[in-house]
Formats: C-alpha cells, structure tokens, sequence
C-alpha cells in the first residue's frame, strides 16, 4: 500500500540563526551604557550623643539648602567655606567634624558639605542625626 521512501537527511540550516544572534549581540554591546559609581573616599561614621569625644573642640556643621552652611551660627554660603574650615583645622588638626543636615537640606547639600570639609582637610568627620549637639 505505502511505497518506502528513502531516509530524508534531517539536520536544520542554522546560518540565519547565527547571523540573528550576532546582530543582537552587537545591538546589545552598542546600546548598553555602563555606570560609574563616582564616590568621596572618606570615613564616616553615624554617630550619637554619647559617642562623641569632646577632647578637642568639636566643629558642627549644618547643611542647609541652596548650597549654605550654618557654622557658628552664621550662614556661610559653600564657596567661601572651605577657607575657614581649612583655617580652624589648621589650629586644631584633631577636632572632630559634626555634620548635621537641616531642615529641608538634600543628599546633594550633603554630599557636596562632604567634599569640601574632605578637601579642607577633615580627619575625623561624623554625621549628626539628633538636635541635641
């Protein structure tokens, strides 16, 4: 009833796949963007109350917005800061630095308080999260 017919070679053409996987990996390796975290190389620590060494007279900086600190209870905008700071850490190289951040002040403020007191020279930084200091 049904003639045999000769075995058929089954094997599948896989050029067209190889091409598409080469296409989307170049795709892929093009239009992929790689991120670098960028950080401040400093040691900083929370801390509260009772942890604080009053050995040496502490400087206690608030972050405020629009790029101002309050020091001393004057507000220094961050341009004219790192001048003062790098003075009273000349007078007393192992006070250690408060860093509070205020009301309505951001990461940002933050970070860039952190640079500066890094370039001014600060050893010994901490960030304050209480009111009581």
């Amino acid at each position: 009833m049904f003639a045999k017919s000769a075995p058929r070679d089954t094997f599948l053409i896989l050029t067209s796949m190889v091409d598409i996987v080469f296409l989307l990996l170049i795709f892929f390796m093009v239009t992929c963007t790689f991120y670098v975290a960028n950080s401040i190389d400093m040691n900083v620590s929370v801390v509260n109350e009772a942890k604080i060494n009053v050995d040496h007279m502490p400087i206690v900086l608030t972050a405020k917005p629009n790029q101002m600190v309050l020091w001393h209870e004057t507000l220094f905008p961050l341009d004219k800061l790192s001048t003062s700071l790098a003075y009273a850490l000349k007078t007393d190289p192992k006070a250690p630095i408060l860093i509070k951040p205020g009301d309505q002040s951001t990461v940002q403020d933050l970070v860039v308080l952190l640079d500066i007191v890094n370039k001014s020279g600060g050893k010994s930084v901490s960030l304050v999260d209480d009111d009581s200091i």
